[in-house]
């Protein structure tokens, strides 16, 4: 009988007879069971993350990641050796197309990253603070922790299965301002869990993010001076706003919260009954699609409390700034 020669998927050659092709295509099935088997076990690439995977960012096209700040990290690549580095004036790594590079650092600060190519952001940020224990640390001790961290870089997205983790419930100040301020790739944002707030915490954090269709809850109850001010001004495709379920206001702690949201159509409650100086100036400022405002049952005012809370131009602020005492 002559010799059939046949091309398997495994690029190598089956020869002889039917009895022998038979047992090297039974060694084929075992190998992809074989093969199915790991990558169920290892996964794909998609790992869930959790508080133990540290924050990371994974290339989807080839480029530099430019950090800069007066700090040092360790980083390792696709889980390679750690390396060790300290910024003078910038420092790059440079990534090509599914490449990631994990980042690890003891300092006060994050380092700003105002350049990358195309990218996904995920994992836990604290892993900037904390290089060993940084999936148990639940406050930010520091001010200004990661304040401006992606100011301006239009290349970073969130993933859509791998969470960006900012784990931490209470904060310091200053800790998350303008962290994605003009980040104009982000769609949605990362869960905000914090409880206890610190003066200008949230400031601008994502103002100008004009791509962001989604907010994040905002559980706090009890705020703090300038704790939301100007969060999502400028977020041109926000069309609905977080619950507020603060009773308490402090001062300017909603200024200009969403002004300039063009396509917000619905505002949020406020049932605070006490108010503070300038809480809710400017916070629907310039939002010309907001259908109605919220109902404002606060009894007891302060100085300038609600001034251009929906714009100059917006007749029916006009008719809500009617309600309350001249001055307000």
């Amino acid at each position: 009988m002559r010799n059939i020669i046949t091309k398997s998927p495994f690029s190598c050659y089956r020869v002889g007879n039917n009895a022998s092709n038979h047992h090297i295509g039974m060694l084929g099935l075992f190998l992809i069971a074989l093969i199915s088997t790991l990558f169920s076990c290892c996964g794909n690439g998609d790992e869930s993350v959790t508080l133990e995977t540290p924050f990371t960012i994974e290339a989807i096209e080839d480029g530099d990641v430019v950090l800069s700040g007066d700090v040092s990290f360790e980083y390792r690549i696709n889980h390679g050796d750690m390396q060790e580095a300290t910024i003078e004036d910038v420092f790059v790594i440079n990534l090509s197309k599914g490449d990631i590079v994990e980042l690890f650092g003891d300092n006060d600060r994050a380092p700003y990253i105002p350049e990358t190519p195309k990218c996904y952001i995920y994992g836990n940020v604290m892993s900037l603070l904390s290089s060993t224990s940084y999936s148990e640390l639940t406050s930010i001790e520091s001010p200004h922790a990661f304040r401006h961290m992606f100011w301006g870089n239009a290349n970073v997205m969130l993933h859509d299965s791998k969470e960006l983790l900012l784990p931490a419930i209470r904060l310091s100040e200053d800790c998350y301002k303008s962290m994605f301020e003009g980040c104009t790739s982000i769609t949605s944002a990362p869960e905000l869990p914090a409880k206890i707030l610190a003066e200008d915490c949230y400031e601008r954090m994502f103002a100008r993010c004009t791509s962001l269709t989604s907010a994040p809850e905002l559980p706090a109850t009890i705020l703090a001076e300038g704790c939301y001010a100007g969060m999502f001004q400028g977020c041109v495709s926000l069309t609905s706003a977080p619950e507020l379920p603060a009773m308490r206001m402090e001062k300017a702690c909603y200024r200009g919260m969403f002004a300039d949201c063009s396509q917000l159509s619905k505002a949020p409650d406020l049932p605070a009954m006490q108010l503070a100086k300038k809480c809710y100036a400017e916070m629907f400022y310039n939002c010309l699609n907001l259908a109605e405002p919220p109902s404002l049952p606060a009894t007891q005012l302060e100085w300038h409390c609600y001034e251009d809370m929906f714009g100059i131009d917006n007749e029916k602020g006009q008719s809500v700034e009617l309600m309350v005492e001249e001055g307000y």
